[in-house]
């Protein structure tokens, strides 16, 4: 056999070879490519199940089971008072102020619906709030009632309905009233062109007010309180109530009076209330507290009259001076 012979047949027995290797190779990627798939979809579904299981998780984490609220509801606060020593009943408490538990939990305008995430017996404690010179964005408790406190059921969804009760503390001293049904215990000053006088017609309750009216060329309004008053000046909190209706602005001040001199200070500008009544409690504290050389104290009330207005009127009833 020639060289050349021979090369053919090694070529063709390598070529035989060689299709056998790759139909073996071909078997082998097919059989690897089955297993591959079945581990490729074995793990699909395992990281299915760990991404939905996770995503289960989170929205636990972001979204927890929420408790319940139990609700109250307080429309309004009524005020007893010893109508003798204390005078009127009458208030403006516009807020509450709520602790469960002696654990502070807000406040709230009144009237209020308010949830409360508690169940069963629980101490309720309120405290009447108000607008500190009529002013809403000066809120605070009134320091001169007590609060109202029950040991109380709680039931989530279930609102229990309260009417507080509160009274003047013991510890609350008037050192003056006038409801303007004896005389006036209110002396016009030097300045003033009228008078203050009893009105038998407009009043806020009982049978008199007092009113302040200015006729043709009046033009200014001016008295003080009869007695002068000791008050404290230790940041002791001092306030001044009234009841009011005017379509005239008016200003509230105290005369401080000291050894030598008596200074003039006024406190707040009430603006007209139109044809209803209103009621505002003053604070005096800053006021007393920062004239320490002060002997005493008178309250005053001016005006000075709208030209724009015709014929203006300032009525006032049951003014209380109170401190601790």
């Amino acid at each position: 056999m020639n060289n050349l012979s021979v090369i053919k047949k090694r070529i063709s027995n390598g070529a035989r070879r060689s299709q056998s290797l790759i139909l073996i190779n071909h078997k082998v990627l097919c059989v690897l490519g089955a297993f591959a798939r079945d581990i490729f979809n074995q793990i699909t579904k395992l990281c299915s199940y760990v991404i939905i299981s996770f995503l289960i998780f989170s929205c636990e984490i972001i979204n927890p089971e929420e408790d319940i609220p139990a609700y109250i509801r307080i429309d309004t606060f009524q005020l007893e008072t010893n109508t003798l020593e204390q005078g009127t009943n009458s208030h403006k408490i516009t807020d509450v102020w709520l602790n469960i538990d002696g654990n502070f939990i807000g406040v709230f305008e009144l009237p209020a619906t308010f949830p409360v995430l508690a169940e069963g017996t629980h101490e309720v404690t309120i405290r009447a709030g108000i607008k500190v010179n009529g002013i809403a964005a000066s809120r605070a408790i009134f320091p001169f009632y007590t609060h109202y406190i029950i040991d109380t059921n709680l039931t989530p969804e279930v609102i229990l309905q309260l009417s507080p009760k509160v009274e003047y503390s013991d510890k609350t001293i008037f050192a003056w009233k006038e409801d303007f049904e004896a005389g006036l215990s209110l002396d016009t000053t030097s300045i003033s062109d009228i008078p203050i006088i009893q009105s038998n017609s407009v009043f806020f309750e009982g049978n008199k007010a007092g009113a302040i009216i200015f006729y043709d060329n009046h033009t200014i309004f001016e008295c003080k309180s009869h007695d002068a008053y000791e008050l404290p000046k230790d940041n002791s909190k001092v306030f001044l109530e009234l009841n009011y209706k005017n379509n005239n602005e008016f200003v509230i001040g105290v005369f401080a009076n000291k050894l030598t001199q008596s200074i003039k200070l006024p406190i707040i500008n009430i603006y007209p209330s139109g044809d209803k009544w209103n009621k505002i409690y003053i604070d005096l504290t800053y006021t007393t507290t920062s004239n320490p050389d002060a002997i005493n104290f008178n309250i005053f009330i001016g005006a000075i009259k709208d030209e724009n207005i015709t014929k203006a009127e300032i009525y006032l009833d049951n003014i209380k001076l109170v401190h601790l």
